[in-house]
């Protein structure tokens, strides 16, 4: 009943942009079922005026409501994404992809020189490698601290910080 609720909801509120709607969808991977326009609205809602604030708790639990290649394709319509302290191993990873990585060129030098008593040279050679870094490592991720988030804007990059508690 949710879903059709929901759905319709979407499709209404997508029919008229003149008019703005906000959608705020609370853990939606514990819904049982999928909602067959968000997609929709993730990806053409806000050409049509249309904001959607979605949480959930984890990556995986919503790969098995979706289906891995449909989450993900969900995942990476969001234009916006605050990432607090996350543990399941695909929450973790799409986090680390979120942020980025940078690749970084390490060159390594060893020096030949002439061996004692005569014994030949030693030559000199220069070793090259490129590593991808992540910004964060898995355990940073499951060890943040509560109110510690990182925030990330599609093209934008990414701010750590830490967000105000409501008791603060």
């Amino acid at each position: 009943m949710f879903r059709y609720l929901i759905d319709e909801s979407i499709k209404h509120g997508m029919s008229d942009p003149r008019r703005s709607a906000y959608y705020l969808l609370d853990e939606i991977e514990h819904m049982g079922v999928s909602i067959s326009r968000l997609g929709e609205l993730i990806n053409v809602g806000r050409g049509n005026n249309c904001q959607a604030i979605l949480s959930l708790q984890s990556v995986a639990q919503l790969q098995d409501t979706y289906g891995r290649e449909r989450a993900n394709a969900l995942l990476s319509g969001m234009v916006t994404v605050i990432g607090l302290r996350t543990a399941d191993e695909p929450s973790v990873d799409f986090l680390r992809e979120t942020v980025g990585t940078e690749f970084n060129e390490y060159t390594g030098h060893v020096e030949r020189k002439e061996a004692p008593l005569g014994g030949g040279m030693v030559e000199t050679s220069r070793e090259m490698k490129t590593e991808e870094e992540h910004k964060f490592a898995k355990g940073d991720l499951r060890s943040f601290d509560a109110g510690e988030a990182v925030i990330c804007r599609q093209g934008k990059g990414y701010v750590h910080g830490r967000i105000r508690m409501l008791e603060e």
